[in-house]
């Protein structure tokens, strides 16, 4: 027993004999020594000039440097600048690797970094050639624990980092915030990641954005852009208002929570793509309500910049599907670039049921009742094509509304349209819309025979009757103006009944009219404007039947209320 306990306390002084080493020995030590060779070793594993400023040792609790003005150089053909700043990093050595009289690095743990992701003429970015040196370099797996003649890859990690985006020389304002990043070598040809961050933008204050989280691996190839790769991403959280002041810089007005999630897979010259949106509590900024709209979609993308693979980029592809029971809505770009600027995108609705536009109009509209409620179908396909030799797109396509019937409390009877057409009319569109040869033959011959000015894209409703209680029915027609759409309603109509169908869509007829009794003679026109939250103006006549004798009422009539409320910038 007494030689048992006096070999505890033999250990015991050792570990602290250690331990007092470990603290007092460092600051005593010239750690600057060895900073042209960690500066070699990290360059090596990275393939880029590094630069370090003053450089500690670290014992405990495991040895290591802590190093200060932390700088990797970016490749001069992207950029002057530095492609990654940090104030401080840890560099934790192996300590296999100290016992084979080699320096070895285990883990980088940056705090603060900040990267700048640079994007030339030519369409590549200045990460590829990291990654490209990544693959190259013949590393060991990070977590194998039986050192080798060659290095280890080492675990790199970033905490509370900041990623800004350039073009050329541009600093864009988008850059993701509070990111925290992590690389390793998984195995012998592939390399996983994962990054979660904020996006932002440096010229506005945001707040809900929400969190972006995306894990990936990638491996071993001749050329980067023959890279195999698998991204998952996750982007929740983020408030609606405050993703399209996000995207455009303002807020466009639309409320609702946010989630994106989906997958990527193949190589940076050829993938495929699936995601999925949700947006639940839609609605605009200035309507609340109890009734809460949730709008989903489904989405598949392609896209390939191999050579001969489309002359019209028709393997670069956005398709997505929302479902709107019994019916449905889908949207398609495409485009060698479908993403900025696509040559061709299309909607179309295939029994689109009208309780669901219902719904949506209510969460869209002020000033509409809350319990309108409709029945009916809505069928249409509309494309814009851009012709690359003409000042602008071309809108073609059509739809149709069929057993309309919206009723509300305020209606004595419901508001009914058999059929309404609406649509494009310069070009023909079948309603299946087109396929890849025959849109390739439009855009074939239209590139060569376009006109530089081609006609303005003129959308119209054709006209349709309802009735409200007129002798004739009210006679309804359309067409677009520069900004927004005009109606014309002509014929005749029971006043009051004529006041509630205006209030079912948000609209006042004019006050001196609102007076008048019975059936009269209709003449108003409806101007709305394509963006924005402006009320729709009402102008023209309502003179009673009985009385033709009447002052005619000309006048323009708007929601009053809009102007108590206040609104965001305008789209």
């Amino acid at each position: 027993m007494p030689e048992q306990s006096k070999h505890k306390r033999q250990v015991a002084a050792g570990f602290v004999l250690v331990v007092l080493l470990a603290v007092f020995v460092p600051p005593f030590v010239n750690a600057n020594l060895f900073r042209a060779r960690l500066a070699r070793s990290v360059s090596g594993s990275l393939g880029r000039n590094v630069t370090m400023g003053d450089v500690k040792i670290k014992l405990l609790p495991l040895p290591g440097f802590q190093i200060q003005d932390f700088v990797v150089m970016d490749d001069p053909a992207f950029s002057a600048e530095p492609m990654l700043r940090a104030e401080s990093v840890t560099a934790r050595l192996r300590l296999t690797s100290l016992w084979r009289g080699r320096l070895e690095i285990a883990r980088l743990s940056f705090a603060y970094p900040s990267l700048n992701l640079v994007r030339n003429a030519e369409g590549r970015w200045n990460i590829e050639g990291l990654l490209a040196h990544a693959s190259q370099v013949s590393a060991a797996p990070t977590a194998k624990k039986k050192p080798e003649s060659r290095p280890r890859f080492p675990y790199i990690e970033a905490d509370t980092g900041r990623i800004n985006f350039k073009l050329l020389q541009e600093k864009k304002a988008h850059a993701l915030v509070e990111a925290d990043f992590a690389l390793w070598q998984e195995s012998e040809n592939q390399w996983n990641m994962r990054l979660e961050a904020r996006p932002t933008r440096t010229d506005a204050n945001l707040g809900d954005t929400g969190t972006l989280r995306i894990e990936g691996s990638f491996q071993r190839a001749d050329k980067i852009e023959n890279t195999p790769m698998k991204v998952s991403f996750d982007w929740q959280r983020a408030q609606l208002g405050q993703l399209t002041a996000l995207i455009y810089g303002r807020d466009r007005g639309w409320r609702g929570d946010i989630r994106l999630s989906g997958t990527l897979e193949g190589m940076p010259q050829q993938f495929s793509a699936k995601a999925s949106a949700q947006v639940d509590d839609f609605h605009r900024y200035d309507i609340s309500g109890d009734d809460s709209l949730s709008l989903s979609a489904q989405c598949n993308a392609n896209h390939s910049t191999v050579t001969g693979t489309d002359a019209f980029g028709f393997r670069n592809t956005l398709s997505c599907n929302v479902s709107v029971p019994p019916g449905n809505v889908e949207f398609r770009a495409y485009g060698k670039y479908w993403w900025l600027k696509p040559d061709y995108i299309s909607v179309r609705a295939q029994g689109a049921p009208v309780s669901a536009l219902a719904q949506l109009y209510r969460r869209a509209k002020r000033d509409v009742p809350r319990d309108l409620v409709g029945n009916g179908t809505m069928n249409g396909y509309f494309s814009r094509i851009y012709f690359p030799d003409a000042d602008h797109p071309r809108w073609i396509g059509q739809g149709t509304l069929a057993n309309v019937h919206l009723s509300s409390a305020n209606l004595a009877q419901d508001f009914v349209v058999d059929t309404a057409h609406f649509g494009f009319n310069q070009v023909e569109q079948s309603p299946e819309g087109p396929n890849s040869t025959g849109l390739a033959l439009r855009l074939g011959s239209a590139k060569g025979t376009v006109a530089l000015n081609p006609p303005a894209n003129v959308f119209t409703v054709d006209p349709f009757p309802a009735n409200l209680g007129g002798l004739r029915p009210l006679i309804i027609s359309g067409t677009n103006s520069k900004n927004g759409l005009q109606l014309l309603i002509k014929g005749d109509s029971d006043v009051k009944q004529l006041s509630s169908a205006a209030e079912l869509f948000g609209l006042q007829i004019p006050p001196s009219a609102r007076q008048s009794v019975g059936v009269a003679n209709v003449e108003l026109n409806i101007s709305d404007e394509w963006t924005g939250f402006a009320a729709p103006t009402v102008t023209g006549t309502i003179r009673e039947t009985a009385r033709p004798s009447l002052t005619t009422a000309t006048e323009t009539a708007s929601n009053q209320q809009h102007a108590k409320t206040p609104k965001p910038s305008r789209q």
